[in-house]
């Protein structure tokens, strides 16, 4: 069935800002109607619904995007709070999709939980990770059997998705052929959210996240083979420059992860300059700990091209 396009987004507003304009908008009008009606009594309680909806679901979308594990527990909370309590479908679904995409980012251990990336995670830890990865899944496949969602939709649940299988290949599926498998997937699945939402800072930063570990999945697979190597992290470069350059200047976690790349490249003077361009980044502004980026730091000082 075709799917209905959305319409264009209000001048400077965001994905946040969406169903403020056009749920919330829908509603404000209700509000204003029953006062020309003479019913001013029953007009108040429209818009504090939407005051009550749009607070919640974007609550739920800024703690999503500080990414630690606290504020993906908040995240889920307000996500759930607007499933259960919007009478409106699409909004619903644009929850549930942003609850699939906090799933998936917290199979990401916290430092907390790897202290070394050098050993293998605990039995708890791979629970927690393989908890995650199947309550993100439950969600994307619920949602893909919905038909005529917003693009946006469709994009978010694709892009959980594309995360989900990419961060399951860190430290639950280690095998080489499931690797290649899962990271298909991630591919496939970032590839529909692009296609559905071109030039999101956050799908293209997934994008150069996944060539990263594809470009590690090349080397495990055949350490000889160093043009395929290549390709798959001068791909991972080209989208995070993207990022940092075009989509979201100066993106703390898209400079952090170029330091990665060009780690594991064996780069060492690129990998110092990303990862002190990272650092200088205030923490509250990007999106991944202190203690993280000095971790890459070290390892780049040993010249450590291991992942993760």
């Amino acid at each position: 069935m075709r799917e209905r396009s959305s319409p264009p987004l209000p001048h400077g507003s965001s994905l946040p800002t969406f169903f403020y304009f056009y749920y919330g908008l829908a509603i404000y009008y209700k509000g204003v109607v029953l006062d020309l009606l003479g019913k001013p009594a029953d007009a108040p309680q429209h818009f504090q619904r939407i005051l009550r909806i749009e607070a919640t679901f974007n609550l739920g979308v800024v703690n999503y995007h500080r990414y630690s594990h606290p504020y993906l527990e908040r995240a889920k909370k307000f996500f759930e709070e607007v499933i259960a309590a919007s009478s409106n479908a699409d909004l619903k679904y644009l929850a549930e999709a942003h609850l699939a995409q906090t799933h998936a980012m917290w199979m990401r251990p916290s430092p907390q939980q790897l202290p070394d990336k050098h050993t293998p995670v605990s039995e708890d830890v791979r629970a927690h990770i393989e908890s995650h990865f199947e309550a993100c899944r439950k969600v994307v496949d619920k949602l893909r059997k919905v038909s005529n969602l917003q693009p946006r939709v469709i994009a978010t649940y694709e892009n959980a998705n594309g995360m989900a299988n990419m961060y399951s290949t860190d430290h639950v599926i280690r095998d080489v052929p499931e690797r290649e498998a899962r990271l298909k997937e991630a591919l496939d699945s970032l590839q529909r959210a692009e296609e559905n939402l071109p030039n999101d800072w956050a799908n293209t930063c997934d994008l150069g996240s996944l060539d990263l570990r594809r470009g590690i999945l090349a080397r495990d697979r055949d350490p000889a083979n160093q043009q395929a190597v290549d390709a798959h992290f001068d791909e991972a470069k080209k989208r995070l420059t993207q990022v940092i350059e075009e989509l979201r200047p100066g993106h703390g976690f898209a400079l952090y992860e170029l330091g990665i790349v060009h780690r594991v490249w064996g780069r060492w003077d690129e990998a110092r300059a990303y990862l002190d361009k990272a650092a200088a980044v205030p923490p509250e502004y990007r999106d991944i700990a202190d203690e993280e980026v000095n971790e890459q730091k070290s390892r780049t000082t040993g010249t450590d091209k291991s992942f993760p």
